[in-house]
């Protein structure tokens, strides 16, 4: 029989691994299960041709984050002496050639974006590639199973998977949660968003820090991650609208990225040698929940998080599995 923890946590982005890393300090035994190879959701980075002597390095999901909330700034200070997060730039350049400066730090991971997942699941139990398909709640305790039969036991539960992906979890638990929850939970739909990584024959042509954000087009932004200091090669990624990322969500991945890289060609500057397309289903919510984390009994107890509960930002993942975090130390 699995051990049985005191928390479950599915879903191991930001807001999740927050939440466990509290958790853990508060001295509760807790475990993070998440479907992806590793921990991290849209904290996410990759490597073209990792056979090279420099591969070519990209943040192809969150691209920055600013630090407005005290907590969240207290914590970005720790991790900037730990030298896992530094200053990108205060500010980026528009495609109407203005340039957006706030004075508002704009801080990006070290090496890259990942490095803040790979910082918090540092000492914590965490199960990759594991996609739960059930949901039961045992006597007291719940019992969560993956697509290969394995089982997962815990005290309570938190879900910090997309919103709309924990409900049909749910439904197909035949766990019904009370109808103005369930309502409440259901108005939370996300946008999709396509990334595009291009790999590019030489420098391109964004002005300095490299980031350009669009207005009314089928790009929504474009940043070189050579300047951003995270790839010794000439590393472009392209976020999407999502209105073309609703509009395309189901052509086919090579014709998109065509479209997408012949929309910015002008600020390439340099042959694209190759690039690969990521399609985010849930990438940006279109509404917030009132509070920055729910809870409820299921009939055990059962916990909701993630970045629609507080803002679609870094900064509201994080807050949201603090949040968490504070309602379960209740238990």
């Amino acid at each position: 029989m699995a051990e049985t923890v005191d928390c479950l946590v599915i879903g191991g982005g930001l807001s999740g691994l927050t939440a466990a890393s509290k958790i853990r300090e508060g001295g509760r035994t807790v475990r993070v299960l998440d479907k992806g190879r590793a921990p991290g959701g849209r904290m996410a980075s990759r490597r073209f041709d990792r056979s090279a002597a420099t591969p070519a390095v990209f943040d192809y999901g969150a691209q920055y984050f600013t630090a407005r909330d005290p907590r969240f700034r207290a914590e970005v200070q720790k991790w900037e002496a730990l030298g896992i997060v530094k200053i990108w730039a205060n500010g980026f350049h528009m495609t109407d050639g203005r340039h957006k400066d706030t004075g508002e730090p704009r801080y990006r991971g070290v090496p890259h974006m990942r490095a803040i997942a790979d910082h918090l699941s540092s000492g914590l139990d965490c199960r990759s590639s594991v996609r739960i398909v059930r949901l039961e709640a045992r006597g007291q305790t719940w019992v969560c199973t993956d697509e290969r039969g394995e089982q997962y036991r815990g005290r309570a539960l938190l879900l910090t998977m997309p919103v709309p992906q924990a409900l049909i979890l749910l439904d197909d638990s035949h766990l019904a949660l009370d109808p103005p929850l369930h309502a409440a939970l259901g108005k939370l739909q996300f946008s999709p968003v396509f990334s595009v990584l291009l790999r590019l024959r030489g420098p391109s042509n964004l002005l300095s820090p490299g980031g350009l954000w669009f207005s009314d087009h089928p790009v929504s932004w474009l940043a070189d991650n050579a300047q951003k200091g995270i790839s010794r090669e000439s590393a472009i990624i392209l976020h999407a609208s999502p209105e073309f990322s609703q509009r395309h969500f189901d052509t086919p991945p090579e014709e998109v990225g065509k479209m997408l890289i012949d929309s910015v060609e002008d600020w390439l500057g340099s042959e694209v040698l190759d690039f690969q397309v990521h399609r985010w289903r849930y990438s940006f919510p279109q509404a917030t929940y009132p509070r920055p984390a729910e809870s409820t009994l299921c009939p055990l107890p059962l916990f909701f998080a993630g970045d629609a509960f507080v803002a679609p930002r870094v900064e509201g993942a994080y807050l949201s599995g603090l949040a968490a975090a504070e309602l379960m130390s209740g238990l």
